[in-house]
């Protein structure tokens, strides 16, 4: 069995919040550690897969290093090898926001609404509990804020592109 995909990971990441110590983004040392224990879990869990522990934990640190919150990525990893295999991963589903996240959604919503439909502003704009806007590290929370500045619905879901661009995000 694989990872499951980003999208999907983003929206099962725990995380205890605030804006101090440890919601930093993701190091590629502890994306490593973290992911080998991840992929070692789900492999010892589907014995059938032919994806290898190196191709799986690859995998998994490309699509986190950098821009997930540490504190996020390092408790979905102790409640997601905690579980016996083929128990749900539903008690491993939610993220506290941040104060920096608090302070997204609401601009956020406010200025998409203008030309998104209600999905994509759920999509872009919703941190709490499973939001995947949650999982993003502060730091560039603000970075995806200050799209938010001329008000323009438009100009900010481009400036939110080259965010999730440069940052290698993909929600």
């Amino acid at each position: 069995m694989r990872l499951a995909p980003l999208g999907s990971v983003l929206m099962i990441l725990a995380a205890c919040g605030g804006d101090g110590p440890g919601t930093g983004p993701l190091s590629a040392a502890d994306a490593h550690a973290a992911c080998t224990r991840l992929c070692e879990h789900q492999l010892g869990c589907q014995p059938q897969s032919t994806e290898t522990l190196a191709a799986c934990s690859a995998r998994c640190e490309g699509d986190v290093v950098g821009w997930v919150r540490t504190d996020v990525f390092a408790d979905y990893e102790a409640c997601t090898t905690a579980l016996a295999c083929g128990t749900s991963d539903a008690a491993c589903q939610l993220c506290q926001p941040t104060a920096t996240h608090e302070a997204y959604e609401p601009r956020c919503r406010e200025v998409l609404s203008a030309c998104a439909s209600p999905t994509e502003v759920d999509a872009l704009c919703a941190v709490g509990n499973s939001g995947g806007v949650c999982t993003i590290a502060p730091a560039i929370v603000t970075e995806m804020t200050a799209c938010f500045t001329d008000g323009v619905c438009t100009t900010a879901i481009d400036c939110l592109t080259g965010v999730f661009t440069a940052h290698n995000i993909d929600i």
